[in-house]
């Protein structure tokens, strides 16, 4: 059905089921809550952060945080976006392992770690 169709996405089947103006309301409705749930989270996570090594303050912040942001979308499109994701990628990846192995190396490794859980 989906290949026939050429169908994609939620809206673009509900555009065809029903009409244009469910597929504009359900875009609406997914951005709004994008906006309002997960970029606010992730720009106050962000926030968080420059004011714990920076000591920035809360809207200096985000407005900051929002326009680079916003400028190098803008000047890479997609492309600088992919790049953004991936450097995220790899940074997550190496805190992680340095995480893990900080945490590993506190309780005495592995052998530590099992004999902790086992007086449990």
């Amino acid at each position: 059905f989906y290949h026939k169709t050429r169908i994609f996405t939620l809206p673009q089947y509900l555009e065809l089921r029903f009409d244009g103006r469910l597929r504009a309301y359900l875009s609406a409705l997914s951005l709004l809550g994008m906006v309002l749930v997960a970029y606010a989270l992730t720009i106050y996570s962000a926030v968080i952060v420059l004011r714990t090594v920076l000591d920035w303050a809360m809207w200096p912040s985000i407005v900051a945080i929002v326009v680079v942001t916003a400028f190098y979308t803008f000047s890479g499109g997609l492309k600088a976006v992919v790049y953004t994701e991936v450097l995220q990628t790899v940074l997550l990846l190496i805190g992680t392992t340095i995480t893990c192995a900080t945490a590993l190396s506190s309780v005495g490794g592995i052998s530590g770690l099992q004999e902790r859980l086992a007086d449990k």
